[in-house]
């Protein structure tokens, strides 16, 4: 039985009417099965790894060499994140590395501690620096409802973690921030990143071993053992497949000492 607004051949047996009602629900059905969520919030976020940072943009030679897992890699002490994004293939070859965000909800960033974490998802960092979901373009979703402000920590393989200075506010759902244009803009300021060119800020390579800190743990444990070696390992600190004397030269010896300011 068919309502009497949608009477009519224009379209042999009904309306135009009901044509483009049976559109519109076919399209929600198919992007509902994606994943996709009505009204749902999603960051866009911007910043860059010392490691493999270029003026014309990161280094996506683990990409090229296919050396990126298709599984998150943040799974294993300190960080512990057993989340299960995974792909099928490396969406598209501008993609750096997987990184993992982590949402904190406080009244300020002095209280943005751990016990303020709301969710945890990890993600892909592009060569431009834009952070994305899995599919390699969108904007990353969340679910969570923020109840006092929202503060962005970022943490990467083999570099310090960093916080976001300000709360993100959101404009139809969407929360931007960038961390590479200012020396401000991580929680902690010039200490907190690297300045890779003037006016740019990145995240501070040489801490394979995540604890905060780059000091001698992080040659010991990490590059040491891994030196010589080609693949995706902690001790690679510019990202680039080989572990050697560039690692330990050009990150870890002139990044000796910096401190993650996440509190």
């Amino acid at each position: 039985i068919q309502h009497p607004d949608f009477d009519g051949n224009d379209c042999h047996h009904t309306n135009y009417l009901s044509t483009l009602q049976k559109g519109k629900a076919a399209w929600w059905m198919m992007a509902r099965i994606r994943g996709w969520q009505p009204n749902a919030q999603s960051l866009n976020i911007k910043a860059y790894l010392q490691g493999s940072y270029t003026p014309s943009g990161m280094m996506t030679t683990l990409n090229s060499q296919g050396l990126l897992p298709l599984s998150q890699p943040f799974n294993f002490p300190p960080i512990n994140y057993n989340g299960t994004e995974s792909v099928s293939s490396i969406p598209n070859t501008n993609v750096v590395d997987w990184i993992l965000i982590e949402l904190r909800d406080a009244a300020d960033a002095q209280s943005a501690t751990g016990n303020t974490v709301v969710e945890r998802k990890a993600a892909f960092i592009l060569n431009n620096g834009q952070i994305v979901d899995l599919d390699g373009t969108s904007f990353v979703p969340f679910t969570q409802t923020i109840n006092q402000q929202l503060f962005l920590v970022l943490r990467h393989r083999s570099h310090l973690g960093i916080m976001s200075s300000f709360p993100l506010s959101a404009n139809n759902n969407i929360y931007q921030y960038d961390f590479t244009s200012g020396i401000g803009k991580a929680f902690g300021g010039v200490n907190s990143q690297k300045q890779l060119n003037p006016g740019i800020w990145g995240m501070i390579g040489g801490d394979g071993y995540l604890d905060g800190v780059i000091n001698n743990v992080d040659k010991t444990l990490i590059w040491k053992p891994d030196s010589g070696e080609k693949g995706y390992n902690p001790g690679d600190f510019n990202l680039n497949g080989n572990i050697n004397n560039q690692d330990k030269n050009l990150l870890w010896i002139t990044n000796f000492g910096k401190v993650s300011y996440i509190p």
